[in-house]
């Protein structure tokens, strides 16, 4: 029993050994660079303005890396670089490191294999020394491993005698090319440094030590940059969007009923209300001037506040590729390509197969070539080319044209040349016209389908054509964010679930919706009533919308008991008005993107990068540092308590110029002459209360760039179609009555025309966001042909918000 015990005591003596000393080799390894508490140097990259001076530059960088040193022992080097500089040379360091690092890789591997080879003839300190003089390529890295041991090294740090003889830290040198925090600004930008690895992932930073920015930065900037569920940069809070209010005459309201005004939401709920004051105009005209104008708005404004429209279209960008055909003297558009295996004898009753190329192509004749507005020929990138078509017989020119027009097939019998504005004959090689697309209707029969030619011998990459050898056409899709109208959408009724995750902007057939029908008829029964208008000098109208920020707000959520002013009630003009939120402010690309702070993928300190970002986003000191530079020599403090620049010589101060957007957190920074001293005040409620664009960031054209198939322009053709057609069908109708006959009728109406059992199988595919055009049925029916007409639009935006995390909760 006693063995048992000593043998039960020394195995916990030596796990608490382990425990103490930190056995496990892995564990030292995962430390972040915050609980290393020794003194490092990081970079951080910054963008400019011209006029900031290198005297101004180098005392603000001290002053800002004194204050670093002494919260985080660590040392930061501002690279201040202007606009037009910054982005090549933070790419040409992040290349500089990666061509490093794949070279130093490359070098570690060839020095193993030589010491592999030689490991017997000399030491390991010999063969290193042998191996980095026969390889100068690599003599940089001969001592990099004892460099990286002394600048990660968290043992005993060094110590200097400064300048007045005090005893200080010695930091390590900064490295070349080191990237560690830098400047961003745009999305393009954002995505393509992501897309190259060079962005660190913050979401672990954000959950941890700097956990505190998610309380200064406003959420929904912090999960609008969020890429496939995570974040990849810290936005610098910048005021967002503007509100919509809808304004309500108090007094009219009041003087026709006692309540009800709590539980209005929209300009739905105010139906009687509009009536009514249109009753009591009598028989004045809108041309009176007491005549009141029940609703100041149009019924096209009113249905886009509660109605997502998909308006989409294409535009076919095809650059056809050509081949010219010398016999003819004549350009062809290439229209297919293809491989045929034929058989050669070599005479000896042996045979060889070869792989010929051969291209199907018609005649140029029905070619439509990019042009400008003023129907000019331009080159792909806009430049307007001077070229004239004339059809010369016997040198004379008989007619020319600076328009793109498709030529008939007989023109080419009187010759049809192409020449520059000196008549001289351009040739195929030096035309520079960008060929849309062509019109096979109206090319030449004669010299379609049946006439091929070789080009190459062996095995070609048939680039630029399908898997049926036909060339791809090239489509540009776009779609509206300001529709007045399609058959496709989604009806959003309340203004606060107009945000990017909280609703689902659907291709919802319309008209098969009875929400949107009462909706519709609502409104456009406002229409046939009368109710809309605009006044006219010294008239008045019952309800009408306002964009403004959030003071309005702010004093329509005050309430006075003393001077007797209500909650919910604004006063402009000696009237006042109950306030209800028709739309929030909206977070665009410009704010959500336009600036932030990241932290480069292979920095090797994330941890105190995050803590500067950190400091410069919640302290006051730092922030109006490195905008303004040092109180009393680049800025001072106005009465209002608003900055003041100052501009001094290079010999005293030099003068310091910085965007406010561009340097961090605005609303922790000190108010510039120009935005006023309670600017920050109202941004920060406004922030808030900010939505995300649903649809922000999402491009067809991006989705589809890795796409085998193309979006289904038949598709979209059809849906325009449709809603052109229903839009003429609506405004035939004379009356609210016609109106809802057209819409509600049992055996014709739209609520039939429109649903799924119509039997039209375009807008069934177009509703449908889980097609799947190789099994176009749905996965459960087997042995079904695949759809080669393209992909829904739906089922491609539907993708996207999967991908990226933006589907609203089910909860």
């Amino acid at each position: 029993m006693k063995k048992k015990l000593v043998c039960l005591l020394l195995g916990i003596v030596m796990l608490m050994s382990c425990v103490l000393t930190g056995c496990n080799k892995a564990t030292d390894s995962d430390d972040d660079d915050t609980t290393d508490n020794s003194a490092k140097t990081i970079t951080m990259w910054v963008m400019t303005s011209e006029e900031t001076t290198e005297k101004a530059k180098e005392l603000v960088s001290a002053e800002f890396t004194k204050i670093t040193k002494s919260l985080y022992k660590t040392n930061v080097v501002l690279r201040f670089c202007t606009e037009d500089e910054y982005y090549e040379k933070l790419e040409g360091s992040i290349k500089a490191l990666k061509d490093y690092a794949k070279l130093k890789e490359e070098a570690e591997k060839a020095l193993r294999a030589y010491l592999k080879v030689h490991d017997k003839e000399k030491t390991r300190e010999e063969l290193t020394k042998d191996f980095y003089a026969a390889n100068p390529q690599y003599a940089q890295f001969q001592n990099a491993d004892d460099e990286d041991d002394e600048n990660e090294s968290a043992t005993e740090e060094e110590t200097v005698i400064n300048d007045y003889g005090v005893t200080e830290i010695k930091y390590p040198d900064v490295k070349e090319n080191q990237v560690d925090i830098f400047y961003l600004g745009g999305r393009s930008n954002y995505y393509a440094f992501y897309k190259n690895e060079w962005l660190a992932s913050l979401d672990e930073e954000l959950s941890a030590s700097s956990s505190q920015l998610t309380h200064y930065v406003s959420p929904s900037l912090l999960n609008g940059v969020r890429i496939d569920g995570g974040v990849y940069g810290i936005p610098n809070n910048v005021t967002v969007g503007q509100y919509t209010y809808m304004l309500v005459d108090k007094k009219m309201y009041d003087d026709n009923y006692n309540s009800g005004i709590e539980n209005t939401k929209s300009v739905l709920d105010l139906e009687v209300f509009l009536n009514d004051i249109k009753n009591l105009n009598g028989n004045k005209t809108p041309d009176d001037p007491d005549y009141v104008v029940p609703l100041a708005s149009t019924f096209e404004d009113c249905l886009k506040m509660l109605v997502w429209f998909w308006d989409l279209n294409y535009v076919d960008a095809s650059v056809y590729e050509m081949y010219y055909d010398a016999e003819r003297g004549r350009n062809y558009v290439v229209n297919e390509k293809y491989k045929v295996e034929t058989e050669s004898d070599d005479g000896e009753g042996g045979g060889s197969k070869k792989t010929k190329e051969l291209i199907g192509y018609s005649i140029g004749a029905g070619m439509i070539y990019k042009t400008n507005a003023d129907h000019q020929y331009v080159d792909k990138d806009g430049n307007v080319l001077n070229y004239t078509y004339v059809i010369d017989s016997e040198g004379g020119i008989l007619r020319s044209t600076a328009k793109s027009v498709a030529y008939s097939a007989e023109a080419k019998s009187v010759g049809m040349y192409l020449v520059d504005e000196n008549g001289q004959t351009v040739t195929p090689e030096n035309d520079k016209r960008v060929i849309l697309t062509y019109d096979p209707e109206s090319l030449d029969a004669a010299f379609v389908g049946s006439h091929t030619v070789e080009t190459t011998d062996g095995e070609n990459d048939l680039t630029g054509t399908d898997a049926n050898g036909r060339v791809k056409p090239t489509y540009y899709y776009s779609y509206s964010q300001n529709a007045n109208f399609s058959v496709l959408g989604q009806v959003v009724a309340d203004p606060s679930m107009w945000s990017r995750g909280k609703v689902e902007m659907g291709f919802g057939s319309l008209f098969a919706d009875s929400s949107f029908r009462t909706l519709y008829e609502t409104l456009k029964g406002y229409s046939y009533k009368g109710l809309y208008g605009t006044p006219k000098d010294g008239q008045s109208a019952a309800v009408s919308f306002i964009e403004g920020d959030s003071r309005i707000k702010l004093e329509a959520d005050r309430e006075d008991t003393v001077t007797g002013k209500e909650k919910g009630v604004i006063t402009r003009d000696g009237k006042q008005y109950y306030v209800v939120v028709a739309k929030y402010p909206e977070a665009s690309e410009r704010e959500l993107y336009g600036n932030m702070f990241c932290v480069y993928a292979e920095s090797a300190y994330l941890g105190r990068s995050m803590e500067v970002i950190t400091r410069l986003n919640t302290n006051a000191e730092l922030r109006n540092l490195l905008q303004y530079g040092i109180l009393g020599q680049h800025y001072e403090l106005n009465a209002d308590g608003t900055a003041h620049l100052l501009t001094s010589p290079e010999s005293e101060y030099g003068t310091y110029r910085m965007d406010i957007e561009k340097t961090g957190n605005c609303f922790k920074a000190i108010p510039s002459e120009a935005d006023g001293p309670d600017a920050w005040v109202y941004a920060k409620m406004q922030n808030n209360d900010a939505l995300i664009n649903p649809l922000l960031g999402f491009d067809f054209n991006d989705e589809m760039k890795e796409s085998e198939n193309t979006l289904d322009v038949a598709l979209i053709r059809h849906i325009r179609e449709l809603s052109a057609g229903a839009q003429e069908k609506i405004d035939e109708c004379a009356t609210l009555d016609a109106l809802v006959e057209l819409l509600e009728n049992d055996d014709d109406g739209f609520k039939r025309q429109f649903s799924k059992s119509s039997g039209d199988d375009k807008l069934v595919k177009a509703i449908n966001k889980n097609y799947d055009p190789s099994q176009p049925k749905g996965p459960e029916v087997p042995d079904q042909e695949a759809d080669t007409s393209g992909e829904s639009p739906y089922a491609i935006y539907y993708k996207w918000m999967k991908q990226y995390g933006y589907l609203p909760s089910t909860k």
